[in-house]
């Protein structure tokens, strides 16, 4: 594991932010998925992906009432739902089989999936989480002081939004503005952990 305070150019690594209150994290960096498995249990139950670049499709439901997300569903290529409810909170991953290159394209395409959707399910997505620096709890991890951590089925490499392998890339992404080059990503990444 490199504990390193910067990113490679070849920034090829998993990256896992962990709790370590409810104000800090502290950030590891894995050659691999598998890597980070093997090392996983020195680490606490409060870890995050960070989704920095190339990113499956995803949408992030929250209610305090429980709504049905089969229109979502429907519109989507072999969705795979997680949850991670608890009492008087309704809440769910969804993740797409298809990806797109970065955090501006993932907000566009989910917005038009989006505007689809019928209320309540249409305003209960948040459309906070498609930021170019974002975290997003692990398979099987809770948040920092609560206690009800994100189930679903398959893998934790399964369950990764950065987790490309076998998923088709969105190529018509026509965003009407302008996409922030990968260098950028990376400078502003390297700013905030160092």
């Amino acid at each position: 594991m490199r504990t390193t305070q910067y990113l490679h150019d070849d920034y090829d690594n998993f990256i896992v932010a962990e709790d370590i209150n409810r104000r800090a994290k502290r950030y590891h960096f894995f050659e691999s998925v598998e890597e980070f498995e093997r090392y996983r249990p020195t680490l606490s139950n409060n870890l995050y992906e960070v989704i920095v670049d190339k990113q499956r499709l995803y949408f992030d439901i929250d209610s305090d009432i429980e709504v049905d997300i089969q229109p979502l569903l429907d519109l989507l290529v072999n969705p795979t739902v997680y949850t991670s409810h608890r009492p008087g909170k309704f809440s769910y991953h969804v993740l797409d089989s298809r990806y797109v290159n970065d955090n501006v394209q993932c907000k566009y395409q989910a917005n038009l999936i989006r505007e689809q959707l019928p209320e309540p399910l249409k305003s209960k997505i948040d459309m906070d989480v498609y930021r170019r620096f974002q975290l997003l709890r692990l398979l099987g991890c809770c948040k920092y002081g609560v206690d009800n951590p994100k189930i679903g089925p398959g893998s934790l490499k399964d369950s990764l939004v950065t987790n490309i392998e076998g998923c088709s890339l969105i190529e018509d992404c026509d965003i009407p503005y302008p996409r922030l080059d990968l260098r950028y990503q990376q400078r502003k990444l390297h700013k905030l952990l160092s």
